[in-house]
């Protein structure tokens, strides 16, 4: 018995392959953890700044995630100098200086402001994920799985949807 390929065949094969390729990657949706203001995709932690770069492509997600990643950048910057401001009278202290406790309890005040900072990155980096996830076409195609192997009539490629 010989096993022969004709081209058409071949081509018509190769074709179903690349078109079910591009079909499946229509649907890399961001999916949030359970841990809020936390977010994969295809398995890996997104940054804020990935998250910004992946919502370029619908405009309301990504006006609202813009305003998220302002929250976290200015969050950051008052958490480093709320840090500063506590741990300069504690290094003093250590140190065998006297501190001045005064600037522990203004970076305390500093701290206090990130807290609705935070909820707002939160809330508004969900409310992005949430735009960009109901604006990317759900393909309603499986992806294809190939198998080669024995059949009746001797090797064959099994393809399953």
């Amino acid at each position: 018995m010989k096993f022969r390929v004709s081209a058409c065949g071949l081509t018509i094969l190769l074709l179903f392959i690349l078109s079910s390729i591009s079909v499946s990657a229509q649907t890399k949706s961001i999916d949030p953890t359970a841990k809020k203001g936390v977010f994969e995709q295809n398995g890996m932690r997104l940054t804020p700044k990935q998250l910004l770069k992946i919502t370029e492509s619908n405009p309301e997600a990504y006006q609202e995630m813009k305003k998220a990643k302002e929250n976290y950048d200015f969050a950051n910057v008052l958490g480093f100098i709320g840090g500063g401001l506590i741990g300069w009278p504690i290094g003093t202290a250590i140190g065998g200086g006297e501190p001045h406790w005064i600037l522990a309890g203004v970076g305390g005040a500093v701290l206090l402001c990130i807290i609705p900072l935070s909820n707002g990155y939160n809330n508004r980096s969900m409310n992005a994920v949430e735009m960009y996830n109901s604006g990317l076409v759900q393909s309603q195609y499986k992806v294809p799985s190939f198998k080669l192997g024995s059949t009746q009539n001797g090797i064959g490629l099994l393809i399953s949807f």
